[in-house]
Formats: C-alpha cells, sequence, structure tokens
C-alpha cells in the first residue's frame, strides 16, 4: 500500500474510534448517523431511498441493509411510492425523529464535533479559531480532490464553513 493511501485510511479509522463511543450513546454508528442526518435535513423528514444511496454513496444492497436494521430499531419506516411503484419513500418515525435530533445536538450543535476535528488537524494550535478554520479549508479542498479523482459520488455535505 503506498504510505499516502495508508495515511488516509489511518485517518479515517482514527475518526471512528472518536465518533463510536459518542454516536452508541444514542444507540448509533456513524454510518446511521449519517443516514439519519440526511432524513432529518429532508423536506418532511423523508425521501426515496434512492436519494439516500445517492447521498450516502452507497450501493442500493448496502443502504437497504441499512434501513432493514434502522427499521428493526424503529428509527425509520418505508412504504412504496405512490407516483413509482418500484421507490420507497423512506420516513423518520417519531422515535427516529427525536434520536437523531438528541444525537445531533448532542454532536454537532454542541460543538463536540468542531472541537475535535479542530483538535485532530489544528496541530498545537487546535484552540486558534482562525488556524483551524485554515486547515479545516486546506483539507476539504484535498478531501474533494480526492473523492472527485477517485470516483466518488455522495452528496452529503455537512455544513462546516462559517459562510454555510
Amino acid at each position: 500500500m503506498n504510505a499516502h493511501f495508508f495515511g488516509v485510511k489511518r485517518a479515517f479509522h482514527a475518526t471512528l474510534r472518536v465518533a463510536r463511543p459518542v454516536l452508541a450513546r444514542f444507540g448509533l454508528t456513524p454510518a446511521r448517523f449519517d443516514l439519519l442526518s440526511r432524513l432529518l435535513f429532508s423536506h418532511a423528514h423523508r425521501t426515496l431511498q434512492s436519494e439516500l444511496r445517492r447521498a450516502l454513496g452507497v450501493t442500493a444492497a448496502t443502504v437497504s441493509r441499512m434501513l432493514r436494521s434502522l427499521e428493526d430499531l424503529g428509527f425509520v419506516a418505508r412504504t412504496r411510492s405512490p407516483y413509482e411503484g418500484r421507490q420507497r419513500v423512506v420516513r423518520l418515525t417519531d422515535k427516529g425523529l427525536s434520536r437523531i435530533r438528541i444525537a445531533h445536538d448532542e454532536v454537532i450543535e454542541s460543538g463536540y464535533s468542531d472541537l475535535a476535528v479542530d483538535r485532530g488537524i489544528g496541530g498545537d494550535r487546535w484552540f486558534e479559531a482562525g488556524h483551524c478554520l485554515f486547515e479545516k479549508d486546506a483539507a476539504e479542498s484535498l478531501f474533494k480532490r480526492m473523492r472527485a479523482a477517485y470516483g466518488d459520488t455522495a452528496t452529503l455535505y455537512y455544513p462546516w464553513h462559517p459562510d454555510d
């Protein structure tokens, strides 16, 4: 493996080690958090299953498996689209809406995730907002180029910049 590929892989796994225990308090994994967040910010907390697949950049089988486990937990419900019979509409249940709102408030709105990123990306200047903003912008540019180069199609976006 190339040293840079290995570094990106290890950084990814390190972020999961930080995120997993925090999200586990809400019965979520990072992947479940992403999917439920997409529904949280969808019109009426619902969207087509195919849109979730595109947003997350995963296969149809993967999103189907994820949704099946979230249905078992009572967080989402799926129904056939009244307009396109082959499509399924996915919606947050009351339980799922409550869970993702609480998790979102605790993880995102509280500033926890920003602090975790600043601590990881800011080095010994993690407490300097301007420095961290510069580093996050550079990282975002790098990630966008890498994703484009390797054909990543995921569209899920978490606002992070003050102008977002």
